[in-house]
């Protein structure tokens, strides 16, 4: 749901992502972690009025959001994008010239 005009209203895109999220069992790493906290990726001054939107989320299928650190929004000088990063922690043991996954 989404405050528009003083009312609440349906949106339709947010049921459509909450859908395949739901049936390919994926999570946002970010919002589970930040329950209470309101940050937006994208910022856009329409009609003398700023709108923000949060369109850049961390979506990972089963135990891999366990692998994910440092989540983190930064500020884009000129752009009216925050970059999403993040840190992804993969065990990995030395074996002959490389590595391997643990």
């Amino acid at each position: 749901m989404v405050w528009e005009n003083g009312c609440v209203c349906g949106d339709s895109s947010r049921d459509t992502l909450k859908k395949v999220m739901g049936e390919n069992g994926m999570c946002d790493v970010w919002r589970e972690r930040n329950i209470n906290k309101r940050v937006f990726s994208r910022k856009q001054v329409v009609g003398g009025v700023l709108k923000q939107s949060r369109i850049d989320l961390l979506l990972c299928k089963g135990g891999i959001g366990e692998m994910i650190e440092g989540i983190i929004y930064k500020t884009v000088a000129m752009s009216d994008h925050t970059t999403l990063g993040f840190r992804l922690s993969v065990g990995c043991k030395g074996r002959g010239g490389g590595g391997y996954g643990a």
